[in-house]
């Protein structure tokens, strides 16, 4: 009884304080898609946060658990329907920003008015990122808000190859350490898939910003001119390294049909080799964890916030939603609120999970049965309440590490693609002809370098970089 006579006078308060909300003739409640599948449990911790939620900002929540599998496609085609839908997930490498530009997704410039809590939690340049023809569309996700990359290893192995991580700028500065994995018996040496191995990606980034797209790029001592970084003499000597490792031994001759379960480095203690990626703070602890021996990660590019790193994972409100006001309002709570986030993140305190002595999460031994989401969709990690495995400074660390970040020249700018889409379409079907076999050494860049640049011109290479110039300079020109 409390608890209803607590939601009735929220709905209450709320009605004077929110436009448009008014007093409903029954409580109301938001529907919500979820990036993360139906767990055992998810209905009990459903009840339990719909009860929170209700209790302080007068509503109730539905949630609709969708995995990762079919969660983009079923929800592209629930925002095309009459369904209900008032708080979505979404994030930029799925199209969230084409949906907004499509007008999928409301604008919440004024909406945020009314939560400046919530506002004023992230950095002025990540709501730049999060605008839709100046239109904020999208509730950006505090975690890791910048790009950087560089590999993984095992420590021993680095200090056995007598590496100097410390001195590692190019892809070329790990032959010490690569040329010892080789010969070591047994060992993986460049964990490489069909995906590729990120040479490329290593050698761009440490040359250029992306612009779009991640090909076309732009020098950074030469910003203002923009170019296919196919086109480049860096990429040029990135794929020549690639075909040189890969004569050396260093890059598997299978990796164009491998997958990353075909490294078993799980509990393996040994023989890890070396694994590029985009790093995210603290990420080590856990993979040396899983490996059963440290893991060093060496960063090879500088940090960059873009456009793409500051839209990575976020939450939306849909363009239909009946209840906008309420939806922001529970945004902000997930990103905001300590009992929200923990309830959505951990599940229910007693059954779930439970505080130590130093108010840290301990979650029950089979949590991962009950209710285990995806901690990564789930909003601000600085709301939640630190694991009691997570160093005490866990939330000073992240904000350290995206402070430390440059921003792009190019954040807010975003291509319009409708004059390009055509072309982009037959680039990109040349590209995976061509750009990860070169990538992973498979290819001889010498015979087909030159092929692959010539099938992009012919495919409008050329077209679309102007195209993108023209755009770009008339973005600056009005900055």
């Amino acid at each position: 009884m409390r608890k209803l006579i607590a939601c009735l006078l929220a709905v209450v308060l709320l009605a004077g304080v929110l436009p448009g909300a008014g007093l409903a003739e029954e409580t109301p409640t938001l529907k919500v898609y979820l990036f993360d599948p139906e767990k055992t449990d998810s209905a009990l911790v459903e009840e339990a946060l719909s009860k929170l939620v209700c209790e302080k900002i007068g509503c109730n929540v539905d949630i609709v658990w969708r995995g990762a599998n079919g969660y983009f496609q079923s929800m592209a085609l629930a925002l095309a329907s009459n369904e209900q839908m008032d708080v979505v997930f979404d994030h930029s490498g799925s199209g969230w920003y084409d949906r907004a530009k499509q007008g999928a997704y409301m604008d919440l410039t004024a909406l945020l008015e009314l939560t400046p809590t919530l506002k004023s939690s992230l950095p002025d340049y990540v709501w730049t990122a999060a605008l839709v023809d100046g239109k904020i569309a999208l509730v950006p996700t505090y975690k890791d808000l910048c790009i950087e990359l560089g590999v993984y290893a095992d420590h021993a192995d680095i200090v056995a190859s007598g590496l100097d991580a410390a001195s590692v700028h190019r892809t070329a500065d790990l032959e010490p350490l690569l040329s010892y994995l080789a010969d070591k018996e047994g060992s993986y040496v460049w964990q490489a898939t069909s995906n590729g191995c990120g040479i490329d990606a290593l050698e761009r980034l440490s040359s250029f910003y992306d612009v779009h797209s991640n090909y076309i790029v732009a020098r950074k001592d030469e910003p203002q001119t923009l170019l296919n970084y196919y086109m480049t003499d860096e990429y040029e000597a990135a794929v020549k390294l690639a075909y040189e490792f890969a004569q050396k031994g260093y890059i598997p001759v299978d990796a164009p049909t491998r997958d990353s379960s075909s490294y078993s480095t799980n509990g393996a203690g040994k023989n890890y080799g070396v694994s590029y990626t985009q790093y995210c703070p603290l990420a080590e602890i856990a993979l040396s964890e899983a490996y059963g021996a440290q893991l060093d990660y060496i960063p090879m590019t500088q940090a960059v916030v873009t456009n793409d790193s500051l839209t990575g994972t976020g939450f939306c409100i849909p363009a239909k939603s009946e209840y906008p006001e309420y939806a922001i309002r529970f945004i902000e709570l997930l990103s905001c609120d300590a009992d929200v986030a923990n309830t959505l993140c951990y599940g229910v305190e007693g059954v779930h999970y439970n505080f130590d002595e130093n108010g840290r999460v301990v979650r029950a031994e089979n949590y991962t049965e009950l209710y285990n989401p995806a901690l990564f969709a789930m909003g601000d990690i600085r709301a939640r309440s630190l694991l009691a495995t997570d160093p005490a400074d866990k939330n000073e660390q992240y904000e350290a590490w995206n402070a430390k970040a440059v921003e792009s020249p190019y954040l807010g700018f975003r291509v319009d693609k409708s004059e390009i889409e055509a072309y982009e379409a037959s680039l990109e079907t040349v590209a995976a002809e061509y750009a990860v076999l070169l990538s992973l050494g498979a290819l001889d860049p010498a015979q087909y370098l030159p092929v692959f640049r010539q099938a992009l011109i012919d495919a409008g290479a050329e077209t679309v970089t102007a195209n993108i110039q023209a755009q770009y300079d008339a973005w600056a020109a009005a900055k």
